[in-house]
């Protein structure tokens, strides 16, 4: 599309995570000549790539290629599965690896609502319940006893930033040249 666009194209490759700030310095030094002679550099991966990407070449515009609207795993090319939404309050060893504050259209955290019908979800009949597919996971590893603990209500105050944990240590670390 750039190409078709009139634009040079001066290379291109993916990065094995590009999240990693040290593994992408790495991989993208490697990309020498290409990199030296763009103008820009095209970021396809969630806003982390990006700023990795965009620390390592601090002189270079660097453009987000996508907006990232969630984390979530690809079920196969062009269809993804939003599986996280970073809570900070991870409950996923009582529900069998299923989180319900991002699969359940409500967020319930206490099973399904007065609205499931046949193991849909009330919201569109192409869905299925979170607390269906949670009770089905508990039941295969005969841990439905985990359904009876009652989950108490979220505290969104511990959805923090990394940076709020390690961005003083880490800009510490950048200024003693680490």
């Amino acid at each position: 599309m750039l190409r078709d666009a009139g634009k040079e194209v001066t290379g291109g490759f993916v990065a094995i995570a590009p999240c990693n700030v040290v593994g992408t310095k790495i991989e993208m030094k490697k990309q020498g000549d290409a990199v030296k002679d763009a103008d820009a550099v095209i970021v396809l991966s969630c806003g982390a790539g990006v700023g990795s990407v965009a620390e390592t070449y601090e002189d270079k515009n660097v453009v987000p290629g996508c907006d990232s609207l969630f984390l979530g795993n690809t079920i196969r090319v062009g269809y993804y599965d939003e599986r996280c939404m970073t809570c900070g309050e991870c409950i996923l060893e009582e529900t069998g690896g299923i989180c319900p504050v991002t699969t359940c259209a409500k967020g319930l955290l206490n099973g399904p609502c007065g609205g499931m019908n046949n193991g849909k979800c009330e919201i569109s009949p192409d869905i299925d319940c979170a607390w269906v597919k949670i009770y089905r996971r508990l039941e295969k590893k005969g841990r439905l006893d985990k359904m009876e603990k009652i989950q108490e209500a979220k505290d969104y105050s511990k959805h923090a930033k990394p940076g709020l944990f390690e961005g003083e240590k880490y800009a510490k670390m950048r200024e003693k040249g680490k």
